[in-house]
């Protein structure tokens, strides 16, 4: 990875700021790969840097809205949530689909869709499953703007955020076609009916989740995906040791394909199921630690409140004087 960002700094270097003007294309992409590149490097400083840039450069809505993903992204690997939000919501206006302005207007629209849903003849999950995929840029982006917003409002508990923008994905299936981002969106759907003690509905979500996982694996949005399904098989119940065994094998999933911020996500539910199964606690703090360094190391800033938090949790069964203040 490094060697890669290197020889993308490089060229980036070697080109002159008339090339956006004679070679648009070529800058686009080069500057788009490496503000990703930048982010999967855990430099989000830099990943900002290069979007601030860009963005003076670039000359279509959707061209902006591209550099605003990955920005929106470094900010939420720093946990500013609200700022990535924020960002998201710029996007969207750019692509000539605001969100809400207030709680009232979301609720109003939320409402709308489910009338809208329950007064269809059709059965909404299924006919999702039987879309064929996106193939356009317009519905390949705005696909994954509501990816990265259901991430955002997930994760910052917003749950009418999660219900509308899940709703809003299903939308754009059925006008662009289907994406892999559709399976987070029924996955967290999954989770809203489980709060809302619709277990019924909460399984057809879920196994929806899985016939789609099936087309897409190892993607941001398949690990974005199992996180969420953790909490639905912790649910019903399993043994801890089967959840437990199934975030390690999405946190691996994870930073196999460079979703750092949810594969170390699986890993706090790792260790967190560790706790709750009495594993031996010096090692549990011992990989704790490890864990926070990774992430610390990495600006995830979300997954290091956790892992901290997690530590401070040992100190009655270690011992305040045996972890470092």
């Amino acid at each position: 990875l490094e060697a890669g960002i290197h020889y993308l700094e490089q060229s980036a270097d070697l080109c002159q700021e008339s090339m956006w003007k004679t070679h648009y294309e070529f800058m686009l992409s080069l500057h788009q790969q490496l503000a990703h590149a930048a982010i999967v490097n855990a430099d989000q400083v830099r990943a900002n840097e290069i979007v601030e840039l860009s963005l003076k450069q670039v000359q279509s809505d959707i061209d902006k809205a591209e550099f605003l993903i990955e920005q929106s992204a470094a900010y939420a690997a720093l946990g500013d949530l609200l700022k990535a939000i924020e960002i998201v919501s710029r996007a969207l206006v750019l692509l000539k689909r605001p969100l809400p302005v207030d709680d009232v207007e979301m609720q109003k629209e939320i409402e709308m869709q489910e009338s809208r849903i329950q007064a269809q003849d059709r059965d909404t999950i299924q006919a999702l499953l039987d879309l064929p995929s996106a193939k356009t840029r317009l519905g390949v982006l705005v696909h994954k703007l509501y990816g990265e917003l259901l991430g955002y409002y997930y994760l910052s508990m917003q749950l009418d955020g999660v219900r509308l923008t899940a709703y809003r994905a299903f939308d754009c299936s059925f006008e662009f076609g289907s994406d892999e981002f559709v399976a987070y969106a029924l996955a967290c759907m999954s989770y809203i009916q489980l709060l809302d003690s619709n277990e019924v509905m909460a399984l057809r979500y879920e196994s929806a989740t899985l016939a789609l996982l099936k087309k897409h694996p190892d993607t941001f949005a398949s690990v974005k995906s199992k996180v969420i399904m953790v909490w639905a098989f912790t649910h019903r119940c399993n043994p801890i040791s089967e959840p437990r065994s199934y975030a390690a094998e999405i946190a691996a999933e994870g930073f196999r394909c460079g979703e750092l911020r949810y594969g170390a996500l699986a890993t706090c539910l790792k260790h967190w199921f560790g706790l709750f199964q009495a594993d031996d606690i010096a090692l549990l703090d011992s990989q704790l630690e490890k864990f926070c360094a990774f992430c610390q190391q990495c600006n995830l800033g979300m997954p290091l409140s956790i892992g901290e938090a997690m530590r401070i949790s040992l100190r009655p069964l270690l011992g305040a004087s045996t972890i470092e203040g």
